[in-house]
């Protein structure tokens, strides 16, 4: 096969209606996800109570994200992209933010959530007890951020199969004038990448120091300019390279270990904040 093969010049962006509106039904859902949450927490009558049963109704108001990735799963296995939500993540993170959210709605009960403290031996209070309140508030934290996590995880999926899906050039490899991409093709180029054995953990979608790099051991190995850039011409060797390979390498990165990383790390920073 032509390293450069034509019939595979899929790069130039195009007007793909139904994967862009599925962008934006993506970002509904997680909004309408939160509403959700907001609106059933409303029918408490205290601002505490309110604010608490917000929190733990929101690890079962993002499964609504889940059944919307689970829904592009099969809705879009055909589309002409290398990148695809494997089917074990939606289910993972539904088993995830069901068991969170029926721990969260038990902890924020009154005789859970409060206790009687008294002031003296006529006269008491019922105050929080933070120690379940910040098992609560840990729940809705991980499970907005995992939700979050798989929202952009379909947006890039989707993203890519609207720059995928381009018209084929009809010139010759050679006459083929390379040019930078941008940046809604990096997650792709990252996935390929890993799946092809060059290591770009963590994978973020942006243009990192450990992409870089392995984006010039690639381009030596396919005998390209090697500066690092992701260009059209790396692109095409890129998704040609996982057509040869499709059936060996997962199409889409290891999900579980990256959205570990970034949850912990982003609690870590809630933390060190507050």
């Amino acid at each position: 096969m032509n390293r450069l093969d034509v019939t595979q010049f899929e790069i130039p962006a195009v007007n793909s209606n139904t994967a862009m509106y599925m962008v934006w039904c993506t970002y509904f859902v997680a909004v309408l996800g939160a509403s959700a949450a907001v609106g059933m927490g409303m029918t408490e009558q205290n601002p505490t109570d309110r604010l608490f049963a917000v929190l733990a109704w929101l690890p079962i108001s993002v499964l609504l994200v889940d059944a919307w990735a689970l829904f592009v799963v099969f809705t879009r296995r055909r589309a002409t992209t290398p990148l695809r939500v494997p089917v074990k993540t939606p289910v993972i993170l539904a088993i995830v933010h069901l068991a969170s959210g029926w721990l969260a709605t038990r902890s924020v009960r009154a005789d859970v959530l409060y206790e009687l403290v008294w002031v003296d031996d006529h006269v008491g209070n019922y105050e929080v007890q933070w120690s379940v309140a910040s098992l609560v508030i840990g729940l809705a934290l991980i499970s907005i951020l995992l939700a979050g996590f798989e929202a952009k995880l379909v947006r890039w999926v989707l993203l890519s199969e609207i720059t995928a899906a381009g018209s084929q050039s009809s010139l010759p490899a050679d006459k083929i004038k390379d040019r930078e991409l941008g940046s809604e093709h990096v997650y792709e180029a990252q996935v390929l990448l890993n799946n092809l054995g060059y290591d770009v953990s963590p994978i973020t979608g942006e243009m990192n120091q450990a992409t870089v790099n392995s984006l010039k051991r690639f381009q030596t190995s396919a005998e390209l300019d090697s500066d690092g850039k992701l260009t059209a011409k790396s692109m095409i060797e890129l998704r040609n390279r996982w057509r040869l390979h499709e059936e060996e390498a997962k199409p889409v990165m290891t999900v579980s270990e990256h959205v570990v990383r970034k949850t912990g790390s982003k609690i870590a920073q809630f933390f060190r904040g507050s």
